[in-house]
C-alpha cells in the first residue's frame, strides 16, 4: 500500500458518519495496519492523519484505558491486602505484581 493510499484510507474513514461504517472502515484500517505496519508509522507523523487516527481509535483507547485502570485498581487492592497481612514486597513481587504497583500500595498503607 502506498503513502498515498494509507492516508487516504485513513482521512475518508474519519470522514463517515454512520456507525456500521465507521466499524467497518476501521476493520480494514486494522487489517491494513496489520499488513503495513511501517507505512503506518510514517502516517502518524502527518498532522491530520495523525488526528483522524486518534478520533477513529477513540472508542478503543478509552475502553482500554478504562479497562487498565479498573485492573490496576484491583492489583492495588490486592497488593495491599497482602501487605496488610505481613506479605513482604519481595514476596508480592516474586508473585507477580508490578514494582510499581507494590509501591503504591506501601505508599498507600504508609499514609493511612
Amino acid at each position: 500500500m502506498s503513502r498515498e493510499v494509507g492516508e487516504r484510507l485513513v482521512l475518508s474513514a474519519n470522514k463517515l458518519s454512520d456507525k456500521d461504517d465507521k466499524e467497518n472502515a476501521d476493520s480494514v484500517i486494522q487489517l491494513a495496519l496489520a499488513e503495513n505496519p511501517n507505512l503506518f508509522k510514517q502516517l502518524k507523523e502527518v498532522p491530520e492523519v495523525c488526528e483522524a487516527l486518534n478520533t477513529l481509535m477513540k472508542p478503543e483507547l478509552d475502553a482500554a484505558l478504562s479497562k487498565g485502570r479498573a485492573e490496576a485498581t484491583t492489583e492495588l487492592a490486592a497488593a495491599i491486602k497482602r501487605l496488610n497481612r505481613g506479605d513482604t514486597v519481595e514476596k508480592l513481587i516474586a508473585d507477580g505484581f508490578s514494582k510499581d504497583i507494590v509501591n503504591s500500595a506501601k505508599e498507600v498503607i504508609e499514609e493511612l
